[in-house]
């Protein structure tokens, strides 16, 4: 499965709002992948994510397979996509 988000947190909250996303990615049996500009990294590492530089306004692509791949992207998306 796969989804397309809009990144909406603020430089200022790439952090800790990276511990969530890794937390609540790790939550989850599915294989997990998180796409920006052509760079693809594991969604349940820490340093992956941050490797990504996201900032609001980017659109990022999620990537699950599994099980709970579904409840995965929805509950991954909500983070991404919280105003701060």
């Amino acid at each position: 499965m796969k989804r397309i988000v809009e990144v909406q947190i603020s430089e200022d909250q790439v952090n800790p709002i990276a511990a969530t996303f890794i937390k609540t990615a790790n939550m989850f049996s599915s294989y997990i992948q998180i796409a920006q500009e052509g760079n693809r990294v594991n969604a349940k590492s820490l340093l992956g994510f941050i490797s990504l530089g996201l900032r609001q306004g980017v659109h990022v692509e999620l990537n699950a397979e599994g099980a709970d791949a579904e409840a995965c992207l929805e509950a991954l998306s909500a983070i991404l996509e919280q105003r701060a």
